[in-house]
């Protein structure tokens, strides 16, 4: 026939006019499962088989082009030469055609089996149980670092903004007050003095001293002159309560201190506040471990029961918990 009416079929491959049926399956296994096929071309429909999935035109599928046996091709041209071209715009694939294709090339899902999850499973959990301890550890020691050195720069301003506004009076009152032992006289003092300058969130009065909540959730101990920081304002209350009978001196003197929660720290009349210096020999191994002090020593290194001197280390090691920190958290 002539070829200028044998209109262009669009395939990946040139295919011969004899095909075999094993040919066809490899051609259609590799991608090409949706064919365009037209009515009007005689060759086309003889090499239409039952079992091959195609999207055909609905008018080739209405004139049973689909069911017809595979023929020679009545021309005297070998080979057909056909090109991919997509469907026709306006032409729907027909749901036989369709239902064939999904029969003959069912898509594969892919999925995990149950072995699979259950390692995955077992693997996080085994990676967690590692890194979470650690991670939970670090935390801590962070807000450690951060409270107690805002502390230490707030309580520093504040007490030296009140020894240039008050002069002798700051000392004197703070002295007179403990040397009497007089905790009301303390607590007019305080709020004359420090009070002013500082943001306090909640205060508590004690017949030893006060306890006051900073704002970012820390507090401070007063008994006179000597000073206990807690990184946890209601740990400290708890601790206060249920060990001490809330008795900041015995807080103070008797193991109060941990070196986590609580660290010791003194008002100064010149210099205002300072870290805890007894028994100090100036050095970072003198903070660590007292090796000699005419009080009882094993209360005042970082390294003993009294943990003393653990604010002085952490300002000697600017403010920051090292790997040889005694305290472990």
């Amino acid at each position: 026939k002539d070829k200028k009416k044998i209109p262009t079929y669009l395939f990946r491959r040139r295919m011969q006019a004899h095909t075999t049926r094993s040919s066809l399956v490899r051609f259609a296994k590799s991608g090409m499962t949706e064919l365009s096929c037209h009515p009007e071309v005689p060759e086309a429909r003889q090499r239409i088989r039952h079992w091959w999935s195609l999207a055909c035109h609905p008018e080739a599928l209405a004139e049973g082009a689909h069911k017809m046996r595979p023929r020679p091709l009545i021309s005297n041209t070998r080979k057909l030469v056909l090109k991919f071209n997509p469907r026709p715009q306006g032409v729907g694939v027909s749901p036989l055609c369709e239902a064939r294709r999904k029969r003959l090339f069912p898509s594969k899902k892919a999925a995990f089996t149950l072995a699979e999850v259950l390692i995955t499973l077992a693997i996080i959990g085994i990676v967690a149980a590692m890194t979470i301890p650690t991670l939970i550890v670090n935390y801590k020691k962070s807000v450690v670092e951060t409270r107690i050195k805002n502390f230490y720069s707030v309580m520093a301003a504040a007490s030296k903004m009140c020894i240039a506004e008050s002069g002798a009076s700051w000392a004197s009152g703070l002295y007179h007050a403990f040397s009497n032992l007089d905790v009301e006289e303390f607590r007019d003092w305080f709020s004359g003095h420090l009070a002013k300058y500082l943001k306090i969130a909640d205060k508590k009065d004690y017949d030893d001293g006060i306890l006051i909540k900073l704002m970012d959730g820390s507090g401070a101990a007063f008994y006179y002159h000597h000073v206990v920081f807690c990184v946890d304002y209601n740990a400290c209350v708890k601790t206060l309560k249920d060990d001490f009978d809330d008795s900041i001196y015995m807080f103070y003197i008797r193991g109060g201190l941990d070196g986590k929660n609580a660290f010791a720290f003194q008002l100064n009349p010149e210099k205002g506040l300072k870290t805890y210096d007894v028994c100090w020999d100036g050095t970072r191994d003198g903070a660590m471990t007292v090796a000699e002090c005419e009080y009882a020593d094993q209360y005042y290194g970082c390294d003993s029961a009294g943990h003393k001197l653990c604010a002085k280390l952490l300002e000697i090691d600017g403010w920051e918990i090292k790997e040889d920190y005694p305290v472990k958290f």
